[in-house]
């Protein structure tokens, strides 16, 4: 018996390659919503899109799914990849950490690729390949997308006779969230297939993004790589949002950095020369009754640079007789001995041969200036009370010795007495 299509109307037929198109009545009312009181955060979704879109369109087609799914993305997070959602769902394919892991992605204290763009995409994109499989119905594989495919096989199995979405909508066998989802899809992947007819003209569309990735094969401070591209350290956690610290992970063989495009020759050069003492002073000694909370209250600085410069996995598990490394800026700069970054040329090393100012040029980033005279980065941020990024512009002058700096109260040692040298 030949069933009936589902829906009011079907403007487009279902096949492997295209998801069908339904006009009913659920649909009609979710264009009204993103039309009518949605219609400024659905403006926001649009002109975010753009910055994404074409690279989903390449991966979905390249997984061999409908491009029409990249709609998924923008009822589930409106392309934000920093999206959170009540359940623990995260990043613009608002994926849980099961499916996420399941699927490939490395969620863990350092690192959460389902924050990750590209990688995420193509999770998803297998993800829906899976469940058409297993329903041969895109609104279904999108049902269990937002519900888990368990949920809908039981409700399909309590169906008597037609078993598509649109009947098991009509049940009480998933919820109301799940019921709206197909509705909401379809009303907007038809507004954002034409937007101007539905009244959203003169949008601010964001550029695509664009980068070029390098390798980094052990853990390295984001400062130090925004540095060497000449950036600011916010614009190198844009590209790369899954990032959860300020370091790359450790233990990720393989991993590569995003940076912007024409910066990648400087950064794997920087990547090779970077030390972790370059941001670290002296060591702590753990006594009975530590916490890393209390040591890091104590030396003005927090948990997390504490746990990143010294690759702790859980801040949490530290014992007695364990040496920290303490981050450079709650040290007294002007009783810390500087320390070189390895490689490159070192004109006027010493204090003595060495100009005390260096007056920033067109083109120079902070790393090539450290480079140059020999004086670690991160006294050059100290001494200079610069940005934790290390971004400088062309006229400022830089100081290359502690001579005049004086330390903010707030970074002041207030345990001198537990401390070595180092």
């Amino acid at each position: 018996e030949r069933e009936e299509p589902e829906g009011d109307t079907r403007v487009e037929k279902e096949s492997d390659q295209q998801i069908p198109i339904v006009l009913n009545a659920g649909v009609r009312r979710f264009i009204r919503y993103f039309t009518g009181p949605h219609r400024a955060t659905f403006a926001r979704w649009l002109e975010r899109s753009t910055r994404y879109k074409e690279m989903m369109w390449r991966i979905l087609r390249e997984e061999g799914v409908p491009e029409d799914l990249v709609y998924v993305a923008l009822i589930e997070s409106g392309f934000n990849p920093k999206a959170y959602s009540w359940a623990g769902a995260s990043g613009i394919w608002q994926f849980v950490r099961a499916t996420a892991r399941k699927y490939g992605l490395v969620v863990n204290w350092w690192i959460d690729e389902r924050r990750n763009p590209v990688k995420s995409t193509r999770a998803a994109a297998r993800y829906f390949k899976d469940l058409h499989k297993m329903f041969r119905s895109w609104y279904l594989a999108q049902a269990g997308y937002n519900a888990g495919e368990g949920r809908i096989q039981r409700g399909l199995n309590r169906l008597k006779k037609r078993k598509d979405f649109w009947t098991l909508a009509r049940t009480r066998y998933i919820g109301r969230e799940t019921r709206n989802f197909v509705p909401k899809f379809v009303a907007a992947s038809i507004i954002a297939k034409n937007p101007e007819a539905y009244g959203f003209q003169s949008l601010s569309y964001q550029a695509p993004i664009q980068y070029e990735e390098v390798p980094v094969p052990r853990p390295t401070d984001l400062r130090w790589i925004a540095s060497a591209a000449g950036v600011s350290m916010k614009e190198i956690q844009q590209l790369n949002p899954d990032l959860r610290r300020w370091r790359t992970p450790p233990k990720y063989p393989g991993y590569k950095i995003k940076v912007p495009p024409g910066t990648a020759r400087q950064v794997a050069a920087a990547v090779r020369d970077w030390r972790p003492n370059l941001f670290a002073g002296r060591k702590y000694r753990i006594q009975r009754g530590d916490t890393l909370g209390r040591i890091a209250r104590n030396l003005g600085t927090t948990v997390e640079a504490l746990a990143e410069i010294n690759g702790l996995s859980d801040p949490g598990r530290i014992y007695v007789g364990q040496n920290l490394i303490l981050p450079a800026e709650t040290q007294t700069a002007a009783k810390r001995k500087g320390s070189s970054p390895p490689g490159g040329p070192k004109l006027g090393g010493s204090p003595e041969e060495r100009p005390s100012v260096h007056i920033v040029r067109s083109g120079e980033t902070l790393w090539g200036i450290s480079r140059r005279y020999g004086v670690s980065f991160g006294n050059l941020i100290s001494w200079n009370r610069l940005p934790k990024d290390g971004r400088i512009r062309p006229g400022d002058k830089i100081r290359l010795s502690p001579e005049g700096f004086l330390e903010p109260k707030s970074s002041r040692l207030k345990r001198p007495s537990l401390f070595q040298g180092g």
